[in-house]
């Protein structure tokens, strides 16, 4: 039986494209993939950092390729999908990691803000997914996950393009999984709640004391800490894993119960 489950976590001969791949969840993801036998596209804005990546799969033993590409491109996500396919083969897991996280109300956000929140969080999600269906649907095979924030679950002050963006891919998720279940492709979403991460760092820096800030977030968790990147990158691999093969459309909160605790920002 341990064999049976050891084997149903690897992913032996399948192909992951992570996007936002060259630190916190994305990284740690692409290193659990490339662990557990597939070989791994790591797409990354800053095509250095996927490359950084790379070298660390590398040097364990994995196989991996570095990816710079605009996520809210369809010439340069399609260009990454194919560069994909030539060197590892057809995209088995799609993981839409990658996000940007701009502060503000909707009085403070401005229309070109809004606009470039909803063309790389939610944009980047539909052009990666719409990318790579179509061999998915060809082989009757494939996961696409999208990551979300627990700031749609609780919601969360001065973030509202960006709270907008993340409940939009929870609605193309679940419409990938309606649209194209029988085709074999599952689609699902993982919510983190705070997680240590550059991203965070950035915005709390930016916003608010860092420590003071990492405290006050670790209070609203039952566990009274914050998550970690591989934490998340456990459930996104769960997700894609022979052991979900019955999991669609739904939604795994990766939060250490902070969504069921909060009180308030």
């Amino acid at each position: 039986m341990s064999d049976e489950i050891a084997k149903s976590d690897r992913f032996d001969d399948r192909v992951a494209l992570i996007t936002g791949a060259g630190q916190g969840v994305g990284r740690q993801a692409a290193r659990i993939f490339a662990a557990r036998g597939a070989g791994v596209a790591v797409l990354d804005r800053v095509k250095e950092r996927a490359e950084a990546v790379v070298a660390e799969i590398e040097a364990a033993g994995g196989k991996a390729i570095a990816l710079g590409a605009d996520v809210s491109s369809e010439e340069e996500i399609g260009k990454a999908v194919a560069e994909t396919e030539a060197a590892l083969g057809p995209v088995d897991f799609l993981v839409a990691n990658h996000t940007i996280h701009p502060c503000g109300t909707v009085l403070e956000t401005e229309p070109v803000e809004w606009d470039l929140m909803l063309d790389i969080n939610l944009g980047g999600t539909f052009l990666a997914s719409r990318a790579v269906l179509p061999g998915m649907i060809e082989r009757r095979r494939g996961v696409i996950i999208g990551l979300s924030s627990d700031c749609v679950v609780r919601s969360c002050r001065d973030a509202a393009a960006y709270v907008a963006s993340k409940a939009a891919i929870n609605g193309l998720i679940r419409s990938i999984a309606i649209d194209h279940g029988a085709d074999g492709v599952r689609a699902n979403i993982v919510t983190p709640g705070v997680t240590k991460t550059p991203g965070l760092e950035q915005v709390y820096t930016n916003n608010r004391d860092l420590d003071e800030s990492t405290a006050r977030a670790a209070g609203q968790s039952p566990m009274n800490r914050i998550g970690l990147p591989e934490e998340v990158a456990e459930g996104i691999a769960f997700l894609c894993s022979e052991r979900a093969s019955f999991i669609t459309g739904a939604e795994l909160l990766v939060d250490g119960g902070m969504t069921v605790s909060y009180s308030g920002d």
